[in-house]
């Protein structure tokens, strides 16, 4: 008899604590395997994926799920919706749990980001923009106050009106050279802002669109712009320095009204081409600022003594210098 039991009790399976072979992610079990210190067989146990504590439609064929650790998830493909302000409040179907996000993840079958989107979720952190995505709609960031970085991808065309607006935290921002517009107050109030890069894509500074950003402290402008619109960069208290292209041909209304830090210019053409552009009121801090230009090429030069030489401008000036 006892033989019997002993040998009942070897054949039954004698499983361990097991390991997990597969984290649970969102949207799929995860897997825990098991191995019988017997036998060496082994069995698996699926542990549940996290369970959204909302979720539902944002596009026709979006879905956005959003988790107790704060992670909002949405996927599927095309077109998110559109979410109009009213009241101060946005229509977003998250909107009541707006405090609560602290992470976007938007899957790669994405392709913009609505109207108003993420709309005063102040307690978000980090957002993943996938490739396909090639807008970013007006408000979509306004208010998002914990933000503090944004990378922007490769194929993005355009950034709405105050997209990320007053987003006080955000101290990098990387927008590609796809990018070929950027809205009215775009980046108005980052005042995390240090630097910012203008992508070669864009022909103009719109609006406010750096307005406020009180800690910026460098920017460059690049060929390709051609004018650089009223408030621009109004505010920008640390501005330091400027790197204009020669193409931008206008600066609007207090362009650079109170850039009260602002001591170089570095201007990419001659002094002349300087004068030529139509510089609007409101800007003495540019216009007090040391211009750096580019030197006045050559049209002619060469000897008109022993140890004198003279060199002859394309803006017509003659120069002689020597003993």
């Amino acid at each position: 008899g006892d033989l019997l039991e002993a040998t009942a009790h070897y054949l039954e399976h004698q499983w361990n604590d097991g390991v997990v072979t597969a984290e649970p992610t969102y949207g799929k079990d995860g897997v825990k395997t098991f191995t019988c210190s017997v036998c060496q067989t082994t069995k698996t146990e699926p542990i549940p994926a996290p369970t959204p504590v909302a979720s539902g439609k944002c596009g026709d064929d979006l879905t956005w799920a959003l988790y107790e650790d704060g992670l909002l998830s949405i996927t599927g493909t095309g077109t998110m919706y559109g979410f109009p302000i009213s009241d101060g409040s946005a229509s977003t179907p998250w909107y009541s749990h707006r405090n609560e996000i602290k992470t976007i993840q938007i899957g790669d079958g994405a392709t913009n980001i609505g109207y108003a989107a993420f709309f005063n979720c102040s307690s978000l952190t980090s957002i993943t923009i996938p490739k396909g995505v090639t807008s970013i709609g007006y408000y979509a960031f306004d208010e998002c106050s914990s933000l503090t970085s944004v990378t922007i991808p490769e194929g993005m065309t355009s950034i709405g009106y105050s997209a990320f607006f007053n987003c006080s935290s955000l101290t990098n921002v990387t927008i590609p050279d796809d990018v070929m517009s950027i809205g009215q107050s775009a980046f108005e109030g980052c005042s995390g802002l240090t630097s910012i890069t203008i992508p070669k894509g864009v022909t103009k500074i719109d609006s406010w669109v750096f307005q406020n950003c009180s800690n910026l402290a460098s920017v460059t402008i690049p060929e390709g712009v051609i004018s650089i619109e009223d408030s621009a960069f109004c505010g920008c208290i640390s501005l330091a320095s400027v790197t204009m292209s020669g193409s931008v041909t206008s600066i609007g209304v207090s362009a650079f009204s109170g850039c009260t830090s602002l001591e170089d210019v570095y201007y990419s053409a001659t002094k002349a081409d300087w004068n030529n552009i139509t510089i609007s009121d409101g800007n003495k801090p540019l216009i007090r600022a040391t211009k750096h230009y580019a030197p006045t090429p050559v049209a002619f030069s060469g000897i008109c003594g022993d140890n004198l030489t003279w060199t002859l401008y394309v803006d017509g000036l003659l120069s002689i210098t020597g003993t």
